[in-house]
């Protein structure tokens, strides 16, 4: 049951590109979040936003502080959306639960950015100390 459920939420999304982006809106309700977020990951970092949707607000709001931005959805209309939006970032169709991989872009990244996940980030984040380069101990983040 669960399985045929998940099915079917990639076209929902599909269908509804222009539904979701207008009801997501503009307000960042997760900028005090993402500051931290942005604090660990280090100037112009590069960051991976998984189920980036339509880009708004919140892979606006990173690239208008300095990051770069590859966001990976499962919904072409969205990533048309972010596309249109933010030609210079990286936009790649992908079920988020699939591996992403496209040959010859392969690259690290500083930090990956998962909304619906940010909540268990929070929580694996205190589990175990990270650590800068350097061995010193990277800051902790706040629950959003």
């Amino acid at each position: 049951m669960i399985d045929a459920a998940a099915d079917g939420i990639v076209p929902l999304y599909r269908r509804h590109a222009a539904a979701f982006d207008a009801a997501r809106g503009r307000h960042l309700n997760e900028r005090d979040w993402l500051d931290r977020f942005m604090h660990l990951a280090g100037p112009a970092a590069d960051l991976l936003d998984i189920g980036c949707g339509s880009g708004e607000p919140i892979a606006r709001y990173l690239i208008e502080q300095g990051h770069r931005v590859t966001g990976v959805d499962a919904s072409l209309p969205l990533l048309a959306l972010c596309r249109t939006r933010f030609p210079d970032q990286d936009w790649i169709e992908a079920n988020p639960a699939w591996r992403v991989k496209k040959p010859g872009r392969e690259r690290s990244r500083d930090r990956v950015l998962t909304r619906e996940e940010l909540r268990e980030l929070w929580a694996a984040l205190h589990e175990t100390e990270a650590k800068n380069p350097d061995g010193t101990p990277k800051p902790r983040l706040s629950q959003p």
